[in-house]
């Protein structure tokens, strides 16, 4: 047995979070932020128009954010 398995923790793959860089998170804060107070101004309907847009606001992000990740994975090999 090697020192560094008794003494070195091991961490499964995905275990770290990602960083993301700053302006998408602030991008993704704000909309979010925006459809939040938008929802709760139209009494947090549980469908319609606002909840559609709350929805694709979300998809977006998430796809704007493994873009990123795609592209820091590409760049940084």
């Amino acid at each position: 047995m090697i020192n560094s398995d008794r003494f070195v923790p091991e961490a499964k793959s995905g275990f770290y979070k990602y960083l993301w860089k700053e302006t998408l998170i602030e991008l993704i804060r704000q909309a979010s932020i925006i459809l939040i107070i938008m929802w709760r101004a139209h009494g947090r309907p549980k469908t319609g128009d606002i909840l559609m847009q709350m929805k694709k606001t979300k998809i977006i992000s998430k796809n704007a954010i493994k873009a990123d990740q795609i592209e820091e994975n590409t760049t940084r090999f």
